[in-house]
């Protein structure tokens, strides 16, 4: 839908939607309402929008796109309507493959281990 409207193909969508005093939460830097920022901004989240719809089941580019898509909506999450970015990334979950989730998991785990052995051979030797 978001092709067929003329602000999104013409660059103009986010200047208009950071506009709008009933979208905004928190204050934003002021160089990222500059206009080339904001057509840039729009152009580009046409094609993270259509690269996790269609391309996030390449494998190769999958985790790439989960994490763009991630940064997109912690970033609408901090500057527009909050609540419905947690929903979206929620399902983000569904594209990490159990064995990385596992690998990623015990990798955490691990460091998390070693940094509390770390503190506690750290607080017997004082």
């Amino acid at each position: 839908m978001k092709l067929k409207g003329a602000p999104w193909l013409q660059g103009t969508a986010l200047f208009y939607v950071y506009r709008l005093d009933e979208l905004k939460r928190f204050p934003l830097p002021s160089w990222f309402l500059h206009p080339v920022v904001l057509k840039l901004g729009s152009w580009s989240a046409l094609v993270l929008e259509f690269s996790l719809g269609v391309l996030v089941w390449v494998k190769e580019f999958r985790y790439v796109l989960l994490a763009l898509g991630l940064l997109l909506h912690l970033w609408l999450e901090y500057s527009l309507i909050p609540l419905f970015q947690w929903d979206i990334l929620s399902a983000y979950i569904l594209f990490i493959d159990a064995n990385d989730l596992r690998r990623a998991g015990n990798s955490v785990g691990h460091r998390i281990n070693a940094a509390f052995l770390k503190s506690d051979s750290g607080s017997r030797g004082s």
